[in-house]
């Protein structure tokens, strides 16, 4: 009679579930040196070397488990997903499929082929597979909020908004839905402010709804209340890598005078890379919170004493507001990885400048305002970029425009004034960049957008992402002239473009997220870059296209002039950040009872 390993099954399954993938994979181990090739241990065995991050032992795992059990769907399921890791799409998407068929109602098996499709660059077809999960189960929140996610990545967030609202009356304080709803407002030209604000509202009282409100008043902190004493500011984030976040923070991180503070960051993020590596040995501590509850996470943050803890996510993936919203630091602050209010009344504070957020903004967020003028940002570019090239019409005589953004950013009224902009310059063509564009039906669906507006589809270039920096950079000699999409600008990508030598051209509007490209352009002296109305738009690119010496002049220059300011000052701007941290210690301080 075989031996009965169900007890020491369930220990492992426990253990996984607690994230504590080294003790679950003695477990296996013990149970394959009795039983070699068990299918379940395997298979347990593959879940678990996934977990620590090695995937080929854990395919191999995987393929011994598929192998001796080929109709088990949950099997197939652990190895499709290795094969997804891996990016072995044309082997992992047949295998989820089969799976599905085998067993249809296995949610983690319809849920890794959405996402398999999507990381496939076959975005589409993605969110053909959730309308059909959708139909399946009408109003299912999870569904919803997956699927207006991705819709807005297609250039559609208005219908994105319409199918979060279409079933928030029933689905209450559903936290993931809230935030679906908030972040495809950001990107809805037709959204008031009211409704951007109310959105996010909503969502910030779902997160405090989930963490059980406010359990732990800042009266009760052990942290003593001395205004000059060395501080202990944590950041918590899931970008401690290559990310746009980490081109803001890390030189913010490295710079901070280490006897006035300590810093600690909390990363929501397995593994890492080499900007991983540097923050780790920038900071005072650096702690995975992967496997933490947010209770556990708020913790150990509180046992660390904490006395100013940074948000750097805000509504982001892979976001842990639920930390702030339990309160595990005296002060805690929003910055930088969100452009607009968390809607976490527990969140007291939100850095930004009087330019992203001028006097009278205050409506917009739940949190305080604290300005850190002249700007809220320093951008730190790749040590590795390459030299800006010549203005490609030198060569060509064809002006092309370009947008690197996610295609997240794209509407209806931003393809009309970008197509007025092409009709406006005689022979100019348009080069657009993001990962989504990989995908031929979408790139179909935004050809046809622009034919719609009289382009035909020779003049628009899209281009899948790359897969490195470097690689990303050298993709700006494609490109004369960055326009900027709204109401959501860009950041990263304007600062980007400038240290390639291309300026952007934006349109002003009434939020953060829409104010953020004329302050970028104001600190690099490109204030008539800056349009107020969509006419103005398309009059600053015809003729900054029509001025050929002064693209060349700004294209050999504007590399330096960020550099010279205050987006590039990075000893400036971390002594500014210093002073801004302990002022609002000082003043918490002086609010003692």
């Amino acid at each position: 009679m075989p031996p009965d390993f169900t007890p020491r099954f369930q220990l492992a399954g426990q253990l996984i579930s607690q994230r504590k993938h080294e003790q679950a994979r003695q477990v296996f181990l013990k149970i394959l040196q009795q039983a070699p090739g068990h299918p379940d241990a395997s298979n347990g065995m593959a879940i678990v070397l996934e977990g620590l991050g090695q995937l080929d032992q854990a395919l191999y795992h995987a393929q011994r488990a598929a192998a001796s059990r080929p109709t088990d769907g949950a099997i197939l399921n652990t190895l499709a997903s290795l094969l997804t890791k891996l990016e072995r799409f044309d082997e992992s998407i047949p295998l989820l499929r089969k799976a599905k068929e085998l067993e249809p109602g296995l949610a983690a098996v319809r849920g890794n082929l959405v996402n398999g499709l999507w990381n496939a660059g076959r975005c589409t077809e993605s969110t053909r597979e959730l309308r059909q999960m959708l139909a399946e189960t009408p109003g299912d929140p999870s569904v919803v909020q997956r699927l207006a996610t991705k819709l807005t990545v297609l250039a559609r967030s208005s219908e994105g908004v319409a199918l979060c609202r279409s079933v928030l009356p029933q689905a209450g304080n559903d936290v993931d839905l809230t935030r679906a709803l908030a972040t495809c407002l950001l990107n809805d030209p037709s959204a008031s402010v009211e409704q951007v604000v109310e959105g996010h509202r909503l969502a910030g009282a779902a997160v405090l709804h989930a963490a059980g409100g406010r359990s732990n008043p800042v009266s009760i902190f052990p942290n003593t209340r001395e205004p000059d004493r060395p501080l202990r500011v944590g950041f918590v984030s899931p970008d401690f890598r290559q990310h746009s976040v980490s081109f803001f923070v890390e030189s913010l991180i490295e710079r901070i005078d280490r006897k006035a503070f300590q810093i600690l960051c909390y990363s929501n993020a397995d593994g890492g890379d080499a900007v991983t590596a540097r923050l780790r040995k920038a900071a005072s501590d650096f702690k995975i919170i992967t496997a933490m509850s947010d209770a556990e996470a708020g913790a150990t943050i509180v046992k660390d004493r904490v006395d100013i803890l940074i948000d750097l996510a805000g509504h982001t993936v892979g976001t842990r507001l639920g930390i702030f919203a339990m309160r595990a630091a005296p002060i805690q602050m929003t910055y930088c990885g969100y452009p607009a209010t968390t809607g976490v009344p527990t969140i007291d504070i939100r850095v930004v400048d009087s330019s992203t957020d001028p006097e009278g903004s205050e409506s917009q967020c739940t949190e305080r305002l604290v300005r850190l003028d002249p700007s809220f940002l320093c951008y730190r570019p790749p040590t590795d970029a390459p030299s800006p090239s010549p203005p490609p019409s030198i060569a060509s005589g064809v002006v092309t425009f370009g947008s690197f953004n996610a295609t997240s950013k794209l509407n209806d009224d931003v393809i009309a004034l970008w197509s007025r902009v092409l009709h406006r310059i005689e022979r100019s063509r348009l080069v657009l960049k993001a990962h989504s564009l990989a995908d031929p039906e979408f790139r179909a669906y935004l050809h046809n957008a622009f034919a719609k507006c009289g382009i035909e589809q020779s003049r628009v270039e899209f281009l899948p992402a790359t897969k490195g920096l470097v690689e990303h950079l050298q993709t700006y000699a494609k490109v004369d002239i960055g326009l900027d999409p709204f109401p959501y600008h860009g950041t990263t990508t304007t600062c980007e473009a400038a240290h390639m030598g291309v300026p952007t051209i934006t349109l002003r509007g009434s939020m953060h997220h829409s104010r953020v490209g004329p302050a970028l352009l104001g600190h690099l002296g490109l204030s008539d870059f800056v349009a107020t109305t969509p006419d103005e738009y398309v009059a600053i690119a015809a003729g900054l296209a029509g001025d050929a010496p002064r693209c060349a002049s700004i294209r050999d220059s504007l590399r330096a002039t960020l550099a010279a300011s205050p987006l590039g000052n990075v000893d400036a701007f971390a002594a500014r950040f210093s002073a801004m941290l302990r002022s609002q210690w000082v003043a918490f301080c002086g609010n003692a009872h």
